[in-house]
């Protein structure tokens, strides 16, 4: 019923942010407080005045190297605070990390959007149940092989993630592309990338780079 959505989704609202509010770190998005008002669902969140990782790749294409390690670092500082509060993201990709410059000229990152993220071990019964819905949540192009099938997840599923994006920031394009949704997650489960140096001769990528990324 409508009434039963609504409440689905109020508590999933106040479980994913509060879980959310914990994360405290330079390079992720603070939420300082959420609620509703007149039946509305709202977040206050901290102002980000960068653009995204899609819109910069979308405009100059491959970034060179050292530029990867700039920000990719910075965003895996950010996943590493939340693994450490037993939080996992489930929905990274280059929408949602944010860059901008500082007036010394150094590159800034923040992750956005928390709202997708589990608490881990949390003892939540009412989250447990709500997770049997057989409902995969997280975009298809950078979903870890595990979530598109609907397994446990925890923070090496980021990780995979991860690897998409930096393959992604080093060639151009993504590791795979399909027809469909369905299509596109079977290759993330069954098939091996094509390797960075090989999508992208250009771009002079170093073996160790290459194997991080694999």
């Amino acid at each position: 019923s409508p009434q039963l959505e609504s409440d689905e989704f109020m508590k999933r609202f106040q479980r994913e942010a509060r879980t959310a509010c914990k994360i405290e770190h330079p390079n992720a998005t603070t939420i300082y407080d959420f609620g509703y008002f007149d039946d509305q669902a709202y977040l206050v969140m901290q102002y980000n005045p960068g653009r995204e990782l899609k819109k910069i790749l979308a405009e100059e294409g491959p970034l060179p190297a050292r530029r990867c390690y700039v920000i990719l670092g910075q965003v895996c500082r950010a996943v590493a605070a939340a693994h450490k509060l037993n939080i996992i993201h489930r929905d990274l990709k280059p929408d949602n990390i944010m860059c901008f410059f500082d007036d010394d000229g150094s590159e800034r990152v923040q992750v956005l959007d928390f709202g997708l993220a589990k608490a881990l071990g949390d003892g939540d019964s009412e989250n447990s149940t709500m997770t049997k819905t057989g409902i995969v949540m997280g975009t298809p192009q950078y979903m870890a092989p595990e979530q598109a099938v609907g397994l446990e997840l925890d923070g090496r599923s980021d990780l995979y993630s991860l690897g998409v994006i930096l393959y992604e920031m080093l060639t151009g394009t993504q590791p795979f592309s399909a027809e469909n949704a369905m299509q596109l997650m079977l290759k993330h489960i069954n098939e091996v990338p094509e390797l960075p140096s090989k999508r992208n001769p250009e771009a002079g990528i170093s073996p160790e780079l290459e194997a991080l990324v694999m």
